[in-house]
């Protein structure tokens, strides 16, 4: 909460510097592979082999990558699949965080970014989490200049978060 706090009023420094972002990618992918191994979920990516330079902060932007792939570990079921893509478009670049997992109903999609907001208040003892991940994952995006949006064809058909760097 009370890093949550410190973001929300902005009262934190961003230490850009230009760096490989598929790079910060396969790093948090490792550190996070041997949860995803003990649940036999798949995760695979396009960005071992190609090279992004962006401006971001290193440290935040794993702590954003981490939060977004906890939730697809979270929400997934045994034997899942997740997939991390990245591309550049013309003034930024695009990440995206797809899963198999339980999805979200089209209701729910809007909130999730929102402080507090469970989907399902029922699984807040089963699952853990407090509903802050999404809305620090957020506040971390756009203070890089970026954006950040979530699409899912409704419960039990997955999920894909995507967020965007900008080059400057």
């Amino acid at each position: 909460l009370q890093e949550l706090c410190i973001i929300e009023s902005g009262a934190y420094k961003i230490n850009k510097e230009k760096s490989d972002i598929n790079e910060v990618i396969s790093s948090v992918i490792s550190n996070l592979a041997p949860q995803f191994l003990n649940k036999h979920i798949q995760v695979s990516s396009n960005t071992k082999n190609s090279k992004i330079t962006v401006n971001f902060d290193i440290d935040r932007m794993k702590q954003v990558l981490t939060n977004i792939l906890a939730n697809a570990y979270q929400y997934s079921e045994e034997s899942g699949k997740v997939n991390i893509t990245s591309s550049t478009k013309n003034d930024h670049v695009e990440i995206s965080i797809s899963d198999t997992g339980r999805g979200i109903s089209v209701e729910n999609l809007p909130h999730i970014f929102t402080r507090f907001y469970r989907v399902d208040k029922s699984r807040s003892k089963n699952c853990g989490g407090s509903g802050i991940g999404l809305t620090i994952t957020k506040q971390l995006v756009e203070a890089h200049g970026g954006k950040i949006w979530a699409k899912s064809q409704g419960e039990n058909k997955g999920t894909t978060i995507t967020f965007t760097l900008p080059y400057s």
